[in-house]
């Protein structure tokens, strides 16, 4: 009896717990399909969000090139070469004309002013354009004549400023062997020995040395010491040495 009681009740708490499983179950097939419904609702409004996005910019963006255009049609130069050059060659063909107008007008105003530069970049704006003909060859021939005096300015400063340079250069070299002249009478002095240097010539490019004691043994050893290559490479032409009387000998530099 009491076993057939016990019984009854483990079926009673399985059929209990089955029905359970079966409440769970459901109540997580409908929660899932509810949350795949709620995230295919989201995507569906992100997409449309996205394609509100992209009509909005569009419109915004052709509001601008459509404000743009109402200013090449209306503006003034200024304006209108401003806008021209921002959309490039998206301006319509019909709109052509205000942009070479506008270009036209800055050229010859940069030309007036001497800003070639300027003028250059503004007519070949203007050519290509669509600028007439006639007005194109007028301005042009005008701007060709300055830009050829302006190169011919240029090359000329160029050329003198070339020159300066290598005056300056010249004069520098000068000065330094006037400086190597002296410092050998200096060093020569400090030995103890008389010897007498001058530095001559329209470009200070002869050096002579002369004392009473000079003779070969002098002269060899002023080779041997790179006295001599040291003169020659300082741009001296000629390096004498002589004892004041009948001996003397000299070094070309080539």
């Amino acid at each position: 009896m009491s076993l057939m009681r016990s019984s009854r009740i483990v079926w009673a708490v399985a059929f209990a717990l089955s029905g359970l499983a079966v409440v769970v179950i459901f109540g997580l097939g409908f929660a899932i399909v509810h949350l795949g419904r709620s995230a295919r609702a989201a995507e569906q409004a992100e997409r449309v969000r996205q394609v509100d996005e992209a009509r909005r910019i569009e419109a915004e963006k052709q509001a601008r090139i459509e404000a743009a255009l109402d200013v090449i049609r209306t503006g003034d130069f200024i304006q209108v070469r401003t806008v021209c050059r921002q959309l490039g060659k998206t301006v319509p063909p019909d709109l052509l004309p205000r942009c070479a107008d506008a270009h036209f007008e800055e050229a010859s105003s940069a030309l007036a002013a001497g800003n070639l530069v300027a003028a250059r970049r503004a007519f070949d704006l203007s050519v290509t354009e669509g600028v007439s003909a006639k007005r194109r060859e007028a301005l042009e021939s005008h701007l060709h004549a300055r830009e050829e005096a302006a190169e011919r300015k240029r090359a000329a400063d160029a050329a003198r400023a070339a020159r300066e340079e290598r005056e300056r250069k010249a004069m520098a070299e000068i000065l330094a062997r006037q400086a190597m002249g002296q410092m050998l009478r200096d060093r020569y002095l400090d030995a103890g020995a008389d010897i007498k240097v001058t530095v001559s010539g329209r470009q200070s490019d002869r050096i002579r040395l002369s004392w009473v004691l000079f003779n070969d043994v002098w002269a060899h050893r002023f080779q041997k010491d790179g006295i001599v290559d040291s003169l020659c490479r300082a741009g001296f032409r000629r390096i004498d040495m002589s004892d004041g009387f009948d001996w003397g000998v000299y070094w070309d530099c080539r």
